[in-house]
């Protein structure tokens, strides 16, 4: 009896919490693009590999990681401090040399700015408290060619009272910050109240976290038209 019920105790699981910076301009879809056990080595994403430094270093297999990210991402969008976690079936104490370790096997558009451990509890994608968005408008008739890769291009003249107005329509429940600093760079931030209204609120659940595409199509159609 005693010897069946050890065969039934389940393996010592650590979870680690993942702090990820990249730039994701030749990425098709940074983070979770992937959902099968198969890696599409001619156009990666930043979830395989992360997922290929992982296993180097933790030497597990990918399915045994449980990789996940704190939400899906789009083609070219890049992060400051996106949150994933992974589990395994060790400690370990030594983490600064992971995260070492990590940096020395990613390209050089990704890096793990901080790995520490997590509660049993805590999840990449359904713990999270709120998420900021920058979304940036070059506005003038000469684009500055190293603002290409991080700024959407506008020759036309901008009217944030307009633009504000309209994204507040489109997508309730974002406070937009606009700032005009009357430079060429104008900045609009975004801060998407994710699960953190009601139960009933829409962007509520993690679906509503994919919202962040309405948002810049909204700012596309009212560049077009103000």
């Amino acid at each position: 009896m005693e010897e069946d019920s050890l065969k039934l105790t389940a393996p010592p699981s650590y979870k680690w919490r993942l702090v990820i910076a990249y730039d994701g301009t030749r990425f098709s879809a940074p983070f979770f693009a992937l959902h099968s056990s198969s890696l599409n080595e001619s156009s990666p994403t930043i979830q395989c590999l992360l997922e290929q430094a992982l296993i180097r270093v933790t030497k597990l297999e990918r399915k045994n990681l449980h990789l996940v990210g704190a939400s899906r991402t789009d083609a070219g969008v890049h992060a400051l401090g996106q949150v994933a976690h992974f589990v395994t079936p060790f400690n370990y104490d030594g983490l600064e040399s992971i995260r070492a370790a990590l940096t020395g096997l990613l390209l050089t558009d990704i890096r793990v700015k901080d790995i520490s451990p997590a509660p049993p509890e805590f999840h990449a994608r359904f713990s999270v408290t709120g998420k900021i968005y920058h979304y940036k408008i070059y506005n003038d008739p000469i684009m500055d060619p190293f603002q290409r890769q991080y700024a959407y291009h506008s020759v036309y003249k901008l009217n944030p009272d307009a633009m504000r107005g309209k994204l507040q329509r489109y997508v309730p429940g974002i406070f937009d910050v606009f700032k005009d600093n009357n430079t060429a760079l104008n900045e609009s931030t975004y801060w998407k109240k994710a699960l953190l209204g009601n139960k009933e609120d829409h962007y509520n659940s993690p679906e509503g976290l994919g919202t962040s595409y309405l948002v810049r199509k909204s700012v596309s159609k009212d560049i077009m038209h103000n």
